[in-house]
């Protein structure tokens, strides 16, 4: 593995993650190992991961009715990580894997994300972002040149719906779309599709009419509802407000795929 030089400053960059999870299949191509950072300004409530919206170290119980709690949340220098991440690299060049950073909102930490991915970059390993969309500009700006591919989070078109459910408009989140469709970077739309908020042909299809008409995106994933993360909203004491929505099943997502057939564009279900 080549060396990475470092300078009194960089050293000094840490960023704040709350879990590492190894093998996985659906964030990117091959084999892949999750990084998940804290921080995210959008509320949205199906959200599977609440433990990363805080930007700082919290609480948490173990489980339910514990009184037994852990901290989740702590800091890594970009060499920490790369070190702890490059356990799994012979999976990455068996399989065409490699690093995919999620959270929380990874571009809200951008210095340390572009160190940490240029490190990567350095040696051979491919980089992945999940992002929401919803920072600054410079921020996507800064990470441009050392990710591989952004999968990118579109919830709705309509902005006013958008902020009602969220907290905050699609505005920048479309703009911040728009400057990385045209700096021709590899990107996979990730369409969560949550019943009474986008689960409607006409929803769904403005999506992919706006992203179609961008011209550069190739593939869009469907993500199917499920409350699977319910149980960190409980340990968190906080109130999950979709409790009774139902799951969407393999074949409601099927149908709505079928609908979509007329778009010229690569549309999968990732379960």
């Amino acid at each position: 593995m080549a060396n990475e030089k470092k300078t009194s400053n960089d050293k000094e960059i840490t960023g704040m993650i709350f879990n590492i999870e190894r093998h996985a299949l659906n964030d990117g191509p091959g084999i892949r190992t999750l990084v998940f950072m804290k921080g995210c300004d959008l509320r949205c409530p199906w959200c599977s991961n609440p433990e990363g919206q805080n930007r700082l170290p919290e609480i948490i119980f173990k489980e339910k009715n514990s009184q037994e709690t852990e901290v989740v949340g702590y800091p890594v220098t970009p060499q920490e990580l790369f070190d702890e991440v490059v356990r799994d690299e012979i999976f990455y060049r068996h399989s065409g894997g490699g690093v995919t950073v999620t959270g929380g909102e990874p571009c809200l930490q951008p210095k340390f994300l572009k160190l940490f991915f240029k490190i990567c970059n350095d040696n051979n390993i491919h980089t992945a972002v999940e992002t929401s969309g919803f920072v600054s500009p410079q921020n996507i700006q800064n990470v441009l040149p050392v990710i591989d591919l952004f999968l990118y989070d579109l919830k709705h078109f309509d902005s006013e719906k958008h902020k009602k459910c969220t907290g905050f408009d699609n505005h920048l989140i479309l703009r911040n779309l728009e400057h990385i469709s045209a700096s021709e970077k590899e990107i996979v739309i990730r369409i969560p599709v949550i019943p009474e908020f986008n689960y409607s042909i006409t929803e769904i299809q403005m999506m992919v009419d706006y992203v179609k008409d961008l011209g550069t995106i190739k593939k869009i994933d469907l993500l199917p509802y499920h409350s699977l993360g319910i149980s960190k909203y409980y340990r968190l004491k906080r109130t999950y407000g979709l409790d009774k929505l139902k799951s969407l099943s393999l074949h409601d997502m099927k149908e709505l795929k079928n609908k979509l057939k007329p778009y010229d564009i690569e549309i999968n279900i990732d379960v």
